[in-house]
């Protein structure tokens, strides 16, 4: 949302309660962006939404434990929007997003959303500017934070975070996305450079 206003493109965001539009207080002061209240469930409200508009993001999040319903609400909200003669659909898998990699993301869908329709025509593309195992993640977190994250951190806490963060086991580098945002994708340590007030 934030690259889409910042390109100058009215967005409408559906969001899930009040406390999301926060999130984007100075994107709805410009008057680019609008903001409806609604849930996954909330079908006629996300049906009279889509409306006009040509184009969708979704990012449905769901837990592990549910790739199914993440998928059934995605395909709900997919007909409705084709019925609604929406003509993209840009769809993240939050199953797979990084933290880390959210800029980038970001950044790839704004392009892909203002793009001509046809240059992005059925592809599927994959994100990730690096492949790390637990244990190097662990290093960078000890390099940038000056401490060991097992006593600088809750170890619970630690462990979970590298672990959820990415098990780089069976998964692969694609650095060829730099092509949409036109710059090199961010990798894990200059994410955690410019986010480190969250860890102190």
């Amino acid at each position: 949302i934030h690259d889409l206003v910042r390109k100058g493109v009215e967005t409408t965001a559906y969001v899930r309660n009040e406390k999301a539009r926060e999130l984007f207080k100075d994107e709805l002061a410009t008057g680019l962006l609008s903001s409806i209240v609604g849930t996954y469930t909330s079908i006629g409200i996300y049906a009279r939404t889509i409306e006009g508009h040509d184009r969708l993001f979704i990012l449905v999040c769901g837990g592990v434990n549910k790739p199914v319903s993440m998928s059934k609400i995605k395909e709900i909200f997919g007909k409705i929007a084709y019925e609604r003669r929406v003509r993209q659909i840009v769809d993240v898998s939050s199953y797979n997003v990084r933290i880390d990699g959210i800029q980038d993301i970001s950044e790839c869908a704004a392009a892909v959303l203002t793009e001509p329709v046809e240059k992005h025509d059925r592809s599927i593309y994959e994100a990730g500017a690096e492949v790390l195992s637990n244990e190097q993640r662990a290093k960078i977190f000890n390099k940038v934070l000056g401490t060991s994250i097992i006593s600088g951190m809750n170890h619970s806490f630690a462990y979970d975070l590298i672990k959820l963060a990415f098990n780089g086991e069976g998964k692969k580098a694609t650095l060829q996305l730099a092509v949409i945002p036109n710059r090199p994708l961010r990798i894990f340590e200059e994410w955690l450079q410019d986010n480190i007030q969250l860890f102190q």
